[in-house]
């Protein structure tokens, strides 16, 4: 595909481009994320927020703020086989405009956050995530399909399956 398709077909993937100084997200990118990743209603609700973005020479109201959740693992001294996956979630702005999901510098710098490109890793003191560079982006880039419930979201829905099977 020529470089401008591939563009075109970034902006349909619920990538985190680790390049923004705000966080924000695009309504078709976050929509497309929620349908590429299994997350729980409680991660699918939009809370009110009152932030206003600026892309060029548009401003744009945000629409809410949502929960994102990324898979990662846990950075531990011990290297006896493979760690267990964690979730790491972060609030973002969701706009009505064609971005990708933007996980800016004012997240970024809060979990003291580094990314090392030759390693494909983003860090924090005690978590990774596998990044790839890509046309001067750093992305996140999850697996479909891929189930991002946290251990206690996952016990309480086993113990409402197990009380009132279908």
């Amino acid at each position: 595909s020529t470089k401008d398709d591939l563009s075109r077909e970034w902006l349909s993937w619920p990538f985190i481009d680790t390049g923004a100084s705000s966080s924000v997200a695009g309504l078709k990118q976050y929509q497309q994320y929620l349908r590429s990743a299994i997350v729980p209603s409680s991660a699918r609700t939009l809370t009110v927020s009152s932030r206003r973005f600026r892309f060029g020479s548009t401003s744009m109201m945000s629409l809410g703020t949502a929960l994102i959740r990324m898979q990662c693992t846990a950075i531990t001294a011990s290297t006896d086989g493979p760690c267990e996956p964690l979730l790491f979630e972060f609030s973002i702005d969701i706009v009505d405009l064609n971005v990708p999901i933007l996980m800016g510098l004012d997240i970024l710098s809060v979990i003291k956050a580094t990314v090392d490109v030759s390693a494909g890793k983003i860090r924090t003191p005690t978590l990774e995530a596998d990044v790839v560079a890509r046309q001067g982006h750093i992305l996140v880039l999850p697996d479909h399909g891929i189930v991002l419930f946290s251990e206690r979201e996952i016990l309480h829905l086993r113990k409402k399956l197990l009380i009132h099977p279908q």
